[in-house]
């Protein structure tokens, strides 16, 4: 009796330690699914930034504007007169911000008597629709942009640029691919396929082990989307400008897209395409770490492509 007693002791607790490990894996799972999942919803799903006229940019006195993408999203934004303008300038933000990403480019785009059109994208600062798609819809907010810019009574007769960064610039170059109305493009970090963004992004949190780990949140992600990332590729477009002016900025430390990006973009896009590799500039960064040269060239770009007429200089 003893020696059986003994064999059910030894049985029981290591039947005891399997079932532990197999919860503790089955809680594992569970938890890193559904955290897979919340992470895919908040980035389609963006938590809301207050939008908020800088003090500087009082005296410009922008009308608050709103106007449809195609699929009838509200899209809400500034619209900045320039005196005397030459053009006008749809200005497109990134991913993860509203207009207020990039308003500090508004006045050295007023400076250079260029009108500005600076809106939110959808899902994001005071425009409608309740996701982000990162940059697939997000073409069809800047062509509405563009459209409305237009047939404005004081810019209907002038040329129209567009400028984006990130995801921003990456719609933007999908966009004038489709629109001849865009008469050139500065694109600052832009993606060349949503698909490949994404990976590298996951890269970043995963390392070697993003093949393993990463595919929940693509998975969640795009079934969210309800769109196949890999079919997001300003690649594919950006040879479609020509024989407009294009120019594309991008971070030498850029570590969320990779500046041999743009260099690749570059490739594609021929002759009429220039590109400014900024050193040690990060993600979008470029007019931070290098701000006098940088508006130097964004403007100087503008003047050649957008006006025979001179656009001016940045201002101070």
């Amino acid at each position: 009796m003893g020696m059986k007693a003994t064999a059910q002791d030894r049985v029981a607790p290591e039947r005891s330690r399997v079932w532990l490990w197999r919860r503790r894996v089955l809680v594992a799972v569970t938890a890193y699914a559904v955290l897979s999942y919340l992470a895919a919803w908040f980035v389609l799903h963006p938590v809301t930034i207050s939008v908020r006229l800088p003090a500087y940019l009082a005296k410009s006195k922008p009308a608050d504007v709103t106007f449809h993408s195609s699929d009838g999203t509200r899209l809400s934004g500034w619209w900045f007169a320039a005196p005397d303008a030459v053009a006008s300038i749809v200005l497109c933000h990134g991913a993860f911000e509203n207009r207020m990403g990039v308003i500090d480019c508004v006045p050295h785009l007023l400076g250079a008597r260029l009108n500005v059109l600076s809106f939110d994208f959808r899902a994001r600062g005071r425009s409608g629709g309740s996701q982000s798609t990162l940059g697939k819809r997000e073409t069809e907010d800047v062509l509405a942009a563009v459209q409305w810019v237009k047939v404005r009574p004081e810019a209907k007769a002038l040329p129209i640029g567009g400028m984006g960064f990130s995801q921003g610039a990456a719609a933007v170059i999908m966009a004038a691919a489709q629109c001849d109305d865009l008469t050139a493009v500065v694109a600052d970090s832009p993606y060349a396929s949503l698909d490949k963004a994404i990976d590298r992004h996951l890269r970043t949190f995963f390392g070697p082990f993003t093949g393993t780990l990463g595919w929940p949140f693509y998975t969640f992600a795009r079934r969210m989307a309800h769109f196949d990332p890999s079919t997001v590729r300003p690649q594919d477009d950006i040879d479609r400008i020509a024989p407009r002016s294009v120019l594309l900025i991008h971070g030498g430390g850029d570590s969320m897209i990779a500046p041999t990006t743009s260099r690749e973009l570059r490739e594609i896009a021929g002759k009429n395409a220039a590109l400014w590799i900024v050193p040690r500039a990060r993600h979008t960064k470029a007019r931070k770490r290098a701000p006098e040269e940088y508006w130097r060239r964004v403007l100087a770009f503008w003047e050649g492509a957008l006006s025979a007429e001179r656009v001016g200089a940045a201002p101070g």
